[in-house]
């Protein structure tokens, strides 16, 4: 019909899902995806564009990086439908709006095997950056040691190890709040 879509995946291999709306308005737009399978996941498909401004498109990259969004291409990128990630979305999509850009929110439904490469995906970035914060830990154990053994465990060196180990507690939490499907690294 006038308003179907038809719609293939950028990095998915899954047949072309056909997408049909349900409610379209400027801010969030709703679809039902029709698909072999049943349906496992409902994901947001985030469509932005921030225009010449460079500053506008480093904070759209940092801010979809910190909520662990997959890109399917430069403008393009999924993030799982949760209400904390909606939230979480909504102001950087009104500064994008706001200086000028464009941002579409689109829900759709993913199912069997796709779904479940998009949340290997999202697992194994996970575990690459829960990896990198293990990697570094025996370094900063090893400087304590160091530091204790040579008797210079001074007021500001204890204080300079609080604030290393804040900056790493920090960066779990971090990695944390976008590990959406419990990545194996997370128990390391």
């Amino acid at each position: 019909g006038k308003n179907e879509i038809t719609a293939r995946p950028f990095i998915l291999t899954a047949p072309p899902l056909r997408m049909y709306p349900r409610a379209c308005n400027e801010r969030n737009s709703t679809w039902y995806v029709r698909n072999m399978g049943p349906v496992t996941g409902a994901w947001l498909l985030l469509i932005v564009t921030s225009g010449k401004e460079a500053s506008l498109r480093v904070f759209v990259w940092r801010e979809l990086r910190k909520l662990g969004a997959l890109y399917l291409h430069k403008s393009v990128c999924l993030l799982p439908d949760r209400p904390d990630v909606r939230t979480r979305l909504q102001p950087v999509l009104g500064r994008i709006r706001g200086q000028g850009g464009s941002a579409r929110m689109i829900t759709v439904s993913i199912s069997g095997d796709e779904h479940q490469a998009l949340v290997d995906e999202q697992q194994r970035d996970r575990d690459t950056e829960y990896g990198e914060v293990v990697e570094r830990v025996p370094q900063f154990l090893a400087e304590i040691d160091m530091e204790t053994a040579r008797g210079r465990a001074t007021y500001a060196e204890v204080e300079e190890s609080e604030a290393d180990l804040e900056r790493f507690e920090k960066w779990l939490t971090a990695i944390a709040n976008r590990d959406y499907f419990d990545a194996p690294g997370r128990d390391e």
